[in-house]
């Protein structure tokens, strides 16, 4: 069935949503101000006999039109979707500071109910089971919940009162802004204005204004579901240090907040209490997350990943892989293998299921297929023992940083073409690295490329001089090729070369190899080992912790094949294939 993930519209009511930020400030009101002005206007055009609450200051109706224009826009629109503009609202009136430290970026419907539609085939109860959305935000998830468990309970033949009470005391939220806290108690109510009108009951909703992940309370500890989208952003080691007793089991390196998330819920679940999460595919892989994807092993089963590529769009001015993540907490800590179905949003806007795989128990990446063909070229290379290291070479990442370090660096044409008293050296950026696995050294003679870096000041520098291979450190899931390598032509390494530190140069460790350096540049160019790694990457960045880990076949078998002349793709799939036992090669030809 298809699912336009993203509302309809998008140009026209984020036009409406900036031009009203242009008159927030000449009312010199709030973001908070304005939203409850449209959420009252809302209410009186859709909802009129829900019972009122004070929720604006008067004088912003009368004085604005614009305000009443929007009001009636969110009127025409499905309440669900209006929910999720109004929310939108919010986050960008409140300033870009505001907005990125707290990560507003809210769900859109259609996903959301994809969310809870697979958490129901995965054995949640609408009509038993006690809901949390730790990070509620504009209650994308709890809304849609609360009308879900309503009909649900009606069908079951609960009456109004029953329903009400009965969603009172199995829903609950929190959130770290008190606006949005309020959004979604006032989302709450609109869903179940039929019954609070019909009863005249007004519930008295549990949605808290707090940080979940330090204050969350007892009542939270037997929870039955957890449906979440969780803040994302890379969190300052200075922030870390309030969070570091409570999630020790977890963090790593530079880490994401909601990597906390991810373990907060299995603190929150109940033995076999399922999570429905959407987050970015990143944890997959990276040092970073090695030891949450270890702990998530440990304490759940991972019932089902759906990855939808960034190209397709879920939040909007986000860029990158997202994932809808299916959790079952399991009964004790017990360490077992089972199987998760893999499944991917395509361009036919419909979730397609690829089939299903094993997850490694070890703290590495999980090799997560995007597409059916994937399957086979995962079962394959992860039975390869050979990695980077038995290939006789070393991954380092360039040493210079443009906006941090100070070196002079020089056009070509400024040292007249020449290294003066061994004191420049070859500056190698990502840019020269062309995907036809060539260094692109004819740019030099550009006038305005600052290709040489004088290094007299600083002779600590790291500079390559070695046999190497130059690769691009940061590349999109979107590209033809995620790996991006060229051979260092020998004339530059006579002088040594710098690179900048969006390149990872794979250096040559011992004096003779299996590979030679253009050989291993397009061993990675490859179309299997090119596909693997897009199985274990949806982050940007190439990072040496996933090519040290990248499963390569034998290099002398290979070095063999290629030198009977055998194309590189195909002397790659050969090679793996002699790893795998004669039954094994036949099925997964």
């Amino acid at each position: 069935m298809e699912m336009v993930l993203l509302p309809r519209d998008i140009l026209l009511t984020t036009r409406k949503i900036r031009a009203l930020q242009l008159l927030m400030a000449s009312e010199d009101c709030t973001a908070a101000d304005l939203v409850f002005c449209l959420l009252s206007l809302w209410q009186q055009r859709c909802f009129p006999n829900l019972p009122r609450q004070n929720l604006i200051p008067s004088r912003l109706v009368s004085a604005n039109p614009s305000i009443s224009e929007f009001a009636a826009h969110l009127s025409q629109l499905d309440f669900f979707e209006a929910a999720f503009w109004l929310s939108s609202a919010y986050a960008i009136w409140v300033g870009d500071r505001l907005r990125t430290e707290r990560a507003m970026f809210f769900t859109p419907p259609a996903l959301a109910l994809r969310v809870i539609d697979d958490l129901l085939a995965s054995g949640a109860s609408l009509t038993e089971s006690r809901w949390l959305d730790p990070a509620c935000g504009g209650a994308a998830f709890l809304a849609p919940v609360a009308s879900r468990m309503r009909e649900a309970l009606a069908q079951n033949g609960k009456s109004a009162t029953e329903r009400l009470v009965h969603i009172a005391n199995h829903l609950a939220g929190s959130d770290i802004d008190p606006t949005l806290c309020e959004l979604s108690r006032q989302f709450l109510r609109m869903a179940l204005a039929q019954d609070i009108a019909e009863t005249g009951i007004e519930p008295v909703w549990s949605v808290t204004q707090l940080n979940a992940l330090t204050d969350l309370t007892t009542w939270f500890s037997t929870v039955d579901v957890i449906v979440c989208n969780p803040p994302y952003r890379k969190l300052r080691t200075s922030e870390l240090d309030i969070y570091r007793e409570a999630y020790a089991s977890v963090i790593e390196g530079q880490f994401n907040l909601y990597g906390l998330f991810i373990k907060l819920t299995m603190d929150l679940l109940k033995a076999d209490g399922r999570a429905g999460l959407l987050t970015p595919t990143s944890y997959l892989s990276g040092q970073s997350f090695s030891k949450l994807r270890t702990y998530l092993l440990k304490h759940a089963e991972v019932e089902q990943l759906g990855i939808i590529a960034k190209r397709l769009g879920v939040f909007m001015r986000v860029e990158q892989e997202t994932m809808v993540t299916v959790l079952k907490r399991r009964q004790g800590s017990r360490n077992l293998t089972k199987s998760t179905n893999i499944l991917v949003y395509d361009r036919t806007r419909t979730f397609i299921e690829v089939g299903a795989c094993s997850l490694p128990n070890s703290g590495s990446s999980w090799p997560v297929p995007r597409s059916p063909s994937d399957l086979n070229i995962i079962t394959t290379m992860s039975k390869s023992r050979y990695r980077l290291d038995d290939y006789g070479y070393t991954a380092r990442i360039g040493a210079y940083v443009d906006y941090r370090d100070k070196y002079e660096l020089k056009t070509y044409t400024q040292s007249r073409g020449r290294c003066i008293k061994r004191e420049l050296r070859m500056l190698v950026w990502s840019s020269d690295i062309g995907t036809d696995k060539s260094l692109q050294i004819n740019r030099l003679a550009a006038k305005d490329h600052k290709c040489l870096i004088d290094i007299a000041k600083r002779p600590g520098t790291s500079v390559i001089t070695r046999p190497a291979v130059a690769m691009q450190r940061v590349t999109s899931p979107d590209q033809t090729k995620r790996l991006v390598a060229a051979a260092v032509p020998k004339a530059l390494l006579e002088q040594g070369v710098v690179g900048e530190n969006h390149v990872i140069f794979l250096e040559q460790r011992e004096k003779k190899t299996a590979l030679t350096p253009s050989q291993l540049a397009s061993v990675l160019a490859s179309i299997p080992v090119d596909r693997y790694f897009r199985c274990i990457s949806g982050a940007v960045n190439v990072s040496i912790f996933e090519l040290e880990q990248l499963p390569l076949p034998d290099p002398e078998v290979l070095a063999g094949l290629l030198r009977k002349g055998i194309p590189v793709d195909e002397a790659v799939n050969k090679a793996f294939m002699k790893q795998v036992r004669p039954d094994e090669a036949k099925k997964n030809a």
